[in-house]
């Protein structure tokens, strides 16, 4: 006996194909997102462990470049 099949069998599965498509990207995308978030957590522990460490005039002095570069790129990771 022959299957019967809807008129619009075809529409409903290229939309249902077009929302998987869909959601693998969104799924990336949110992955891309969470390696940011985690990059620029990173970031901000360096800072602190950067601003916690004891040493001379010229190693602050290093380390305070460092730290604003550090702040930087945060600022740079955020606005995209």
């Amino acid at each position: 006996m022959k299957r019967f099949n809807f008129k619009l069998e075809s529409v409903l599965s290229l939309r249902e194909n077009i929302e998987k498509q869909w959601e693998a990207k969104l799924g990336a995308a949110n992955g891309e997102c969470q390696k940011i978030i985690d990059k620029i957590e990173a970031y901000k522990q360096q800072i602190v462990i950067s601003r916690n460490s004891a040493v001379d005039i010229g190693q602050y002095q290093l380390k305070c470049i460092y730290q604003e570069r550090l702040e930087q790129q945060i600022s740079i990771e955020t606005r995209n």
